[in-house]
């Protein structure tokens, strides 16, 4: 199953990079499942339809191969 992370607070000013989140929870160890991190922002909405069009891809995609 693929696991989508999201990095909210995007707007702040002191907001780390999704890449830099993913580094610091170690998430390149995941080698077994596909994942994502996609930097939001819950307050406008922004990067929220990417993430789940990129989760719903993901599961289309292995109940398709299956």
């Amino acid at each position: 199953m693929p696991i989508l992370f999201f990095a909210n607070k995007n707007d702040a000013k002191e907001t780390m990079s999704s890449v830099k989140v993913s580094q610091m929870l170690g998430l390149e160890k995941i080698m077994d499942k596909p994942w994502h991190i996609c930097p939001a922002n819950t307050t406008t909405g922004e990067g929220l339809s990417e993430g789940v069009e990129w989760l719903t891809s993901r599961i289309k995609n292995q109940l398709e191969s299956k």
